[in-house]
């Protein structure tokens, strides 16, 4: 598509037809583009219109200065390819923490050997997990499915000092719960998918 200055200039000050022809112009075949990539045309559709956001909302605040319509296009498709790319990598992300949970769990599931007591603690330590506040309790199950400090504070919406504090907050907490007789266990069960890789 071809725009000229005023129409970028309309789409700067948030004008609805402007929005609106802008959308109708670009949304097909941006749907179409992101859809080769992802695989799954209501994920694309997404990506698209998270896309046109972000770039009409920088537009709008000046952190983004378009010079003419070909610019506005080439950045527009920018946006969306980056999308692609961060939704494929999320992807790659998520299926590589189910394969890990999954490790993890059947850890404990495939364990004929294990006696009545120390599945006993297994289970209290479940529950004392799960007694957590539930901010800390959050933060800690992300961690037991390897993700990383980073990963976690943009999922939670809190900075990494915090989600730190309560991964620090949480082990502190199962270590005087579980004293000496247990850490060991708990240690067991906290890091044993780090060894399944």
């Amino acid at each position: 598509m071809n725009y000229n200055q005023e129409f970028i200039e309309l789409l700067r000050n948030k004008d609805k037809k402007a929005l609106t022809r802008f959308l109708d112009d670009n949304s097909a075949s941006l749907i179409f583009y992101a859809s080769q990539r992802v695989r799954d045309k209501q994920e694309a559709e997404d990506i698209v219109m998270t896309s046109i956001e972000n770039l009409l909302d920088k537009i709008h605040t000046g952190t983004i200065v378009i010079n003419d319509g070909r610019h506005l296009n080439n950045t527009l498709y920018k946006f969306v390819r980056d999308a692609c790319i961060d939704a494929y990598k999320n992807q790659l992300r998520k299926n590589k923490h189910e394969e890990s949970f999954m490790s993890f769990s059947d850890a404990f599931t495939t364990q004929p050997d294990w006696d009545e007591p120390k599945a006993k603690v297994v289970e209290e330590i479940y529950l004392e997990i799960e007694r957590l506040p539930k901010a800390t309790r959050e933060v800690f199950k992300l961690y037991l499915l390897k993700y990383s400090r980073e990963e976690i504070a943009r999922k939670v919406n809190r900075s990494e000092d915090t989600v730190k504090n309560q991964l620090q907050n949480a082990k502190n907490h199962l270590r005087r719960k579980f004293k000496n007789r247990e850490l060991a266990l708990f240690f067991i069960l906290a890091f044993i998918h780090t060894s399944q890789n």
